[in-house]
């Protein structure tokens, strides 16, 4: 082992195939030894009337350093505090309401238009197969107690399937239900709407 005293330039080691403690100086030169077969240096029998003696005061810190261990500071204690400790949690938010408009026939192709209302009410727009998404979007803003809502044409599976995903952005809650009032100006064979609530709407808490 080797010891080193920390804030000197001098340190002690030791050499197990003579049994021998060895004093150096700060350049490493030999400047006393003795021979012992103890696990720590003994105080006498130095040569060149060295000695070493216990200390009275506080000892300062020693490290050391052998194929078995290494001895260092990590890290200096310091006093746990919670003065700058925030209060923080997650909370949970509203989600939009999303409901989705289905048309669909038997085969071929659908044309011609419907109609729809905020849960039956107060006015109603037409909305035309063909209509674009931006469209569909200006036409349902317009109703009163709509607000603003994103439109997402989706062709299930062919022109003869075709749906309209609502999501609805600022009116928070739960939603009326879009309503139609028939199928009357739609042509195509078997033809279906159908409106379905694919999320219900919520405020959170």
């Amino acid at each position: 082992p080797r010891y080193v005293l920390l804030w000197s330039s001098g340190f002690i080691s030791y050499d197990s195939s003579t049994s021998e403690w060895r004093l150096h100086s700060s350049s490493g030169s030999v400047i006393s030894s003795v021979n012992s077969s103890d696990a720590t240096p003994p105080f006498s029998g130095w040569t060149n009337s060295a000695s070493l003696s216990p200390a009275v005061d506080a000892i300062p810190m020693l490290s050391g350093s052998n194929a078995i261990s290494d001895v260092s500071i990590i890290h200096v204690a310091v006093e746990q505090s919670y003065d700058d400790v925030v209060f923080s949690a997650d909370l949970e938010t509203g989600q939009s309401e999303v409901q989705e408009v289905r048309i669909s026939c038997l085969y071929g192709h659908i044309t011609g238009s419907f109609d729809l209302s905020l849960n039956g009410h107060m006015g109603k727009v037409i909305i035309y197969v063909n209509d674009s998404d931006e469209d569909f979007t200006a036409k349902l803003q317009s109703l009163p107690g709509v607000g603003r809502v994103n439109v997402q044409r989706t062709n299930l599976q062919n022109q003869c399937d075709i749906g309209w995903r609502v999501t609805f952005i600022s009116n928070s809650g739960d939603v009326p239900m879009l309503k139609h009032s028939g199928i009357s100006n739609l042509e195509g064979k078997d033809v279906s709407l159908d409106i379905f609530e694919m999320r219900k709407g919520n405020v959170g808490p």
